[in-house]
């Protein structure tokens, strides 16, 4: 079975499927003792997570799980963090001046969508 994501070429940090969905790595700034580089294990194309200005907040962030359905039907929970958090740091990345600007628009859409889901009560948090 041929695997779903990849390494994108020329982002160690990111890993994308045939439909072109990307998936960053991120990782908290480096901390006393903590490896730099962070490699996620030995093989040769290997994702290499990236430091992040306050990525410390999504990795102490609540834990939040969710029932998911796909096109499919088929469902599945899905682990991860809080939508509050979420909505929070997409926010601050979407207002920072030296990002990317598509960025900053994907950002400020997945924060207002997630926003948007808990406000009509379809995605509850507790």
């Amino acid at each position: 079975m041929a695997p779903t994501f990849v390494r994108k070429d020329l982002h160690a940090e990111t890993a994308i499927n045939a439909k072109g969905f990307e998936v960053d790595f991120l990782r908290r700034m480096q901390e006393d003792g903590d490896p730099h580089p962070f490699k996620l294990s030995e093989a040769e194309d290997e994702l290499w997570p990236v430091m992040a200005e306050r990525a410390k907040i999504l990795t102490e962030a609540p834990h939040f799980s969710h029932v998911v359905i796909g096109a499919t039907g088929k469902m599945a929970v899905m682990h991860t963090i809080s939508p509050v958090t979420f909505v929070e740091f997409k926010r601050w990345l979407a207002e920072r001046p030296n990002r990317e600007p598509s960025k900053r628009r994907r950002d400020a859409l997945q924060a207002q969508t997630v926003q948007g889901l808990m406000d009509e009560g379809l995605l509850l948090v507790p």
